[in-house]
């Protein structure tokens, strides 16, 4: 009743081969078994088993089987024939396997996934502060990078964040430190060119001073005048004009850089020209553009000796 379970053939043989009881009944009393298939070596039929074998793969009937054999009765010769279908005796194997290869495969792929996200987490944030580092290098101190971890990535992250305020902070000062100093230094600019003209107008009232007291010839005094107003204001041109009381003209006493042409024309009356017309209204009068002002007059000797600007100041005396 235990054999035939399934496509499992199983048969209770005697010495010679012949069946004593089996799955199917009319293979009782036969011998079924031929070379190749169990009970069988390269001497042909086994008359005894001393322990049970497994023989190799047969062909019965066109189907590939395999079989065991096992001793029941020493003395008698009885054994035990089981044989089954090759492909079922593998079929589980084939499947375990199967099984194995695909819960493999899904582990493979499972750890391959794990280990790409974790490496994206680690390797991404290196990249922003790489990135963030860059950007610090190029200028932008105010670079920050997000963070959104408790490991030590985020450590990390917070450290760079942390150093990249305080550099922001320590360039920020020392940029208002260079302002600051840079506008001193304009400052002490300034204030060592007006020292250096206050000299320079120190020295002239000197030179005048003492042009007048060493000399009674006017026109020793009104030339001093002239050259000492030339350097210190930085004119080019400087001229000094005397008014006739008789005539009620303006007469050119002395000059430093005018032309012949200027210096060798007729008195201005007072109230004509510039000079003229400063006189009669007690004002200096400036002039920033000669060529475009049309108080100078088109044919004014002005227009082509070159001059761009003028002022004209009354010197007044009690």
């Amino acid at each position: 009743k235990n054999f035939g379970q399934g496509t499992v053939d199983g048969y209770l043989v005697d010495f010679k081969g012949g069946i004593l009881a089996g799955r199917n009944n009319s293979h009782v009393g036969k011998n079924i078994f031929a070379p190749g298939m169990p009970l069988y070596n390269n001497k042909g039929l086994l008359p005894k088993m001393e322990r049970p074998g497994i023989e190799t793969p047969f062909y019965y009937k066109g189907v590939k089987y395999i079989g065991a054999a096992a001793p029941v009765n020493r003395e008698l010769g009885w054994r035990v024939v089981i044989f089954q279908p090759y492909g079922e005796v593998f079929e589980a194997v084939r499947r375990q396997s199967l099984r194995i290869l695909f819960v493999g495969g899904l582990a493979l792929l499972v750890a391959f996934g794990l280990a790409m996200y974790r490496s994206h987490r680690i390797i991404a944030p290196i990249g922003d502060l790489l990135d963030a580092a860059d950007e610090i290098a190029s200028g932008e101190y105010g670079k920050r990078v997000k963070v959104h971890r408790r490991d030590e990535v985020g450590s990390l992250a917070l450290a760079f964040n942390r150093m990249s305020a305080a550099l922001q902070e320590k360039i920020t000062a020392h940029q208002h430190s260079q302002e600051q100093l840079k506008e001193t230094f304009h400052q002490l600019q300034i204030d060592s060119r007006k020292r250096e003209r206050k000299v320079r107008e120190l020295m002239s009232i000197s030179e005048i001073t003492s042009a007048i007291s060493n000399s009674l010839d006017i026109n020793v005094v009104l030339t001093t005048i002239t050259k000492t107003i030339s350097n210190v204001m930085g004119f080019p041109i400087c001229s000094i004009k005397l008014l006739d009381k008789n005539t009620d003209s303006l007469v050119i006493m002395v000059s430093n850089g005018l032309s012949e042409e200027y210096i060798n024309r007729a008195p201005t009356k007072v109230g004509q020209g510039i000079s003229g017309q400063a006189v009669e209204k007690r004002r200096g009068i400036v002039i920033e553009n000669i060529s475009e002002d049309v108080r100078v007059p088109k044919d004014h000797v002005l227009r082509n000796i070159g001059i761009t600007s003028m002022c004209c100041i009354p010197l007044l005396t009690k």
